[in-house]
Protein backbone atom coordinates (compact mmCIF):
# COMPACT_ATOMS: atom_id res chain seq x y z
CA UNK A 1 0.00 0.00 0.00
CA UNK A 2 1.38 3.37 -0.96
CA UNK A 3 0.05 6.65 0.37
CA UNK A 4 1.16 9.86 -1.26
CA UNK A 5 -0.26 13.25 -0.32
CA UNK A 6 0.49 16.75 -1.55
CA UNK A 7 2.38 19.10 0.70
CA UNK A 8 0.13 21.32 2.81
CA UNK A 9 0.47 24.94 1.73
CA UNK A 10 0.61 27.86 4.12
CA UNK A 11 1.09 27.85 7.88
CA UNK A 12 -2.52 27.91 9.06
CA UNK A 13 -2.45 24.17 9.89
CA UNK A 14 0.87 24.11 11.74
CA UNK A 15 -0.71 23.60 15.23
CA UNK A 16 -2.26 20.38 13.92
CA UNK A 17 1.08 19.15 12.61
CA UNK A 18 3.26 19.75 15.67
CA UNK A 19 3.63 15.98 16.14
CA UNK A 20 4.16 15.20 12.47
CA UNK A 21 7.80 14.15 12.88
CA UNK A 22 6.83 11.64 15.58
CA UNK A 23 4.07 10.25 13.39
CA UNK A 24 6.48 10.01 10.47
CA UNK A 25 8.80 7.96 12.68
CA UNK A 26 5.97 5.67 13.72
CA UNK A 27 4.74 4.99 10.20
CA UNK A 28 8.33 4.24 9.18
CA UNK A 29 8.53 1.30 11.59
CA UNK A 30 9.38 -1.97 9.86
CA UNK A 31 9.03 -4.42 12.77
CA UNK A 32 6.74 -5.03 15.74
CA UNK A 33 9.77 -4.47 17.97
CA UNK A 34 10.05 -0.92 16.65
CA UNK A 35 6.31 -0.35 17.05
CA UNK A 36 6.45 -1.56 20.66
CA UNK A 37 8.62 1.47 21.46
CA UNK A 38 5.51 3.56 20.75
CA UNK A 39 3.40 1.59 23.26
CA UNK A 40 3.45 2.80 26.85
CA UNK A 41 3.22 -0.19 29.26
CA UNK A 42 0.88 1.72 31.58
CA UNK A 43 -1.56 2.91 28.91
CA UNK A 44 -1.15 -0.16 26.69
CA UNK A 45 -2.63 -0.59 23.22
CA UNK A 46 -6.39 -1.13 22.95
CA UNK A 47 -7.84 -3.03 20.00
CA UNK A 48 -11.43 -1.95 19.31
CA UNK A 49 -13.41 -4.21 16.97
CA UNK A 50 -16.89 -5.42 16.10
CA UNK A 51 -18.26 -8.56 17.73
CA UNK A 52 -21.38 -9.09 15.69
CA UNK A 53 -23.28 -5.83 16.04
CA UNK A 54 -21.55 -4.91 19.33
CA UNK A 55 -18.21 -3.23 20.00
CA UNK A 56 -15.59 -5.25 21.82
CA UNK A 57 -12.11 -4.32 22.98
CA UNK A 58 -8.95 -5.82 24.36
CA UNK A 59 -6.00 -3.99 25.88
CA UNK A 60 -2.50 -5.29 25.11
CA UNK A 61 0.76 -4.59 26.92
CA UNK A 62 2.79 -5.06 23.75
CA UNK A 63 2.75 -6.68 20.32
CA UNK A 64 4.04 -10.11 19.43
CA UNK A 65 4.59 -12.08 16.24
CA UNK A 66 3.17 -15.14 18.03
CA UNK A 67 -0.54 -15.31 17.20
CA UNK A 68 -1.23 -17.59 20.19
CA UNK A 69 -0.13 -14.85 22.59
CA UNK A 70 -3.24 -12.77 21.85
CA UNK A 71 -6.63 -13.11 23.48
CA UNK A 72 -8.28 -12.12 20.21
CA UNK A 73 -10.26 -13.94 17.49
CA UNK A 74 -7.96 -15.53 14.91
CA UNK A 75 -9.44 -13.51 12.05
CA UNK A 76 -8.80 -10.28 13.92
CA UNK A 77 -5.09 -10.97 14.37
CA UNK A 78 -4.60 -10.89 10.60
CA UNK A 79 -6.32 -7.47 10.54
CA UNK A 80 -4.07 -6.36 13.41
CA UNK A 81 -0.92 -7.31 11.51
CA UNK A 82 -2.28 -5.64 8.36
CA UNK A 83 -2.79 -2.37 10.25
CA UNK A 84 0.78 -2.49 11.54
CA UNK A 85 2.49 -3.35 8.28
CA UNK A 86 4.07 -0.18 6.91
CA UNK A 87 6.48 -1.80 4.47
CA UNK A 88 4.78 -0.15 1.48
CA UNK A 89 3.40 2.92 3.22
CA UNK A 90 4.88 6.26 2.20
CA UNK A 91 3.50 9.46 3.75
CA UNK A 92 4.67 12.89 2.65
CA UNK A 93 2.47 14.89 5.02
CA UNK A 94 -0.61 14.66 7.26
CA UNK A 95 -3.68 16.73 6.40
CA UNK A 96 -5.73 18.11 9.33
CA UNK A 97 -9.46 17.49 8.94
CA UNK A 98 -12.64 18.02 10.92
CA UNK A 99 -14.88 15.99 8.63
CA UNK A 100 -15.10 12.25 7.93
CA UNK A 101 -12.75 11.01 5.22
CA UNK A 102 -14.67 7.80 4.65
CA UNK A 103 -18.23 6.48 4.72
CA UNK A 104 -18.31 2.72 4.99
CA UNK A 105 -16.79 1.21 1.88
CA UNK A 106 -17.10 4.42 -0.17
CA UNK A 107 -13.83 6.21 0.55
CA UNK A 108 -14.25 9.95 0.12
CA UNK A 109 -10.61 11.02 0.39
CA UNK A 110 -7.25 9.32 0.08
CA UNK A 111 -4.10 10.09 2.02
CA UNK A 112 -3.01 10.57 5.64
CA UNK A 113 -5.19 12.65 7.95
CA UNK A 114 -5.12 13.99 11.49
CA UNK A 115 -8.80 13.86 12.39
CA UNK A 116 -9.89 16.52 14.88
CA UNK A 117 -13.58 15.58 14.74
CA UNK A 118 -15.58 14.00 17.56
CA UNK A 119 -14.83 10.55 16.16
CA UNK A 120 -11.64 10.52 18.17
CA UNK A 121 -13.85 9.63 21.16
CA UNK A 122 -14.67 6.20 19.74
CA UNK A 123 -13.79 4.26 22.89
CA UNK A 124 -16.04 6.42 25.07
CA UNK A 125 -18.95 6.09 22.65
CA UNK A 126 -18.42 2.34 22.31
CA UNK A 127 -18.30 1.76 26.06
CA UNK A 128 -21.36 3.94 26.62
CA UNK A 129 -23.18 1.76 24.10
CA UNK A 130 -22.03 -1.39 25.93
CA UNK A 131 -23.18 0.05 29.28
CA UNK A 132 -26.61 0.78 27.86
CA UNK A 133 -26.92 -2.68 26.30
CA UNK A 134 -25.64 -4.47 29.40
CA UNK A 135 -28.00 -2.53 31.65
CA UNK A 136 -31.00 -3.57 29.54
CA UNK A 137 -30.08 -7.18 28.77
CA UNK A 138 -28.68 -8.61 32.00
CA UNK A 139 -27.72 -7.92 35.59
CA UNK A 140 -23.98 -8.58 35.31
CA UNK A 141 -23.04 -6.00 37.90
CA UNK A 142 -19.30 -6.78 37.93
CA UNK A 143 -19.04 -6.34 34.15
CA UNK A 144 -21.11 -3.17 34.34
CA UNK A 145 -18.80 -1.75 37.01
CA UNK A 146 -15.78 -2.61 34.87
CA UNK A 147 -17.31 -0.79 31.91
CA UNK A 148 -17.99 2.30 34.01
CA UNK A 149 -14.42 2.28 35.30
CA UNK A 150 -13.10 1.86 31.75
CA UNK A 151 -15.33 4.70 30.55
CA UNK A 152 -13.69 7.08 32.99
CA UNK A 153 -10.22 5.86 31.97
CA UNK A 154 -10.81 6.24 28.23
CA UNK A 155 -12.47 9.65 28.56
CA UNK A 156 -9.28 10.91 30.17
CA UNK A 157 -7.14 9.16 27.55
CA UNK A 158 -9.12 10.60 24.64
CA UNK A 159 -8.86 14.13 26.02
CA UNK A 160 -5.12 13.87 25.28
CA UNK A 161 -5.38 11.92 22.03
CA UNK A 162 -5.28 12.54 18.30
CA UNK A 163 -6.83 10.34 15.60
CA UNK A 164 -4.87 9.46 12.48
CA UNK A 165 -6.52 7.92 9.44
CA UNK A 166 -4.69 6.36 6.51
CA UNK A 167 -6.79 5.61 3.45
CA UNK A 168 -5.70 4.22 0.12
CA UNK A 169 -7.48 3.06 -3.02
CA UNK A 170 -4.88 0.39 -3.79
CA UNK A 171 -5.69 -1.83 -0.83
CA UNK A 172 -4.70 -5.43 -0.41
CA UNK A 173 -7.21 -8.06 -1.50
CA UNK A 174 -9.92 -8.46 1.12
CA UNK A 175 -8.96 -5.24 2.94
CA UNK A 176 -10.90 -1.97 2.90
CA UNK A 177 -7.85 0.26 2.58
CA UNK A 178 -8.63 2.30 5.70
CA UNK A 179 -6.56 2.15 8.88
CA UNK A 180 -7.31 4.18 12.02
CA UNK A 181 -4.89 4.91 14.87
CA UNK A 182 -5.19 6.91 18.07
CA UNK A 183 -2.12 8.42 19.70
CA UNK A 184 -2.05 9.82 23.23
CA UNK A 185 0.34 12.41 24.57
CA UNK A 186 2.21 11.59 27.76
CA UNK A 187 5.19 13.55 29.06
CA UNK A 188 5.61 15.32 25.71
CA UNK A 189 5.64 12.05 23.79
CA UNK A 190 3.06 10.41 21.56
CA UNK A 191 2.14 6.79 22.18
CA UNK A 192 -0.08 4.49 20.14
CA UNK A 193 -3.04 3.72 22.39
CA UNK A 194 -5.83 2.52 20.09
CA UNK A 195 -6.33 0.65 16.84
CA UNK A 196 -9.91 1.35 15.76
CA UNK A 197 -11.18 -1.56 13.69
CA UNK A 198 -14.78 -0.89 14.76
CA UNK A 199 -15.48 2.32 12.84
CA UNK A 200 -14.58 0.63 9.59
CA UNK A 201 -16.86 -2.36 10.13
CA UNK A 202 -19.86 -0.38 11.37
CA UNK A 203 -19.60 2.79 9.26
CA UNK A 204 -19.55 4.95 12.39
Amino acid sequence: MAISTEETKGCEHQPFLKNESILQDFFSCKTLYEINRFIDPEMGLTILYANGCYPQYERLDSLSSEKKSYNLPDWLIDDLYYCLNFQNTHISTFHPTNTPVFDGEAILQYGAFIDESEDKNMMSKSIQSLIQTTSMENDNESYLNKLKKDLSYYKDLESRSIRVILSDNASEKGKCGIRIYHFTEKQDRLYLTLLDLYSIDTSV
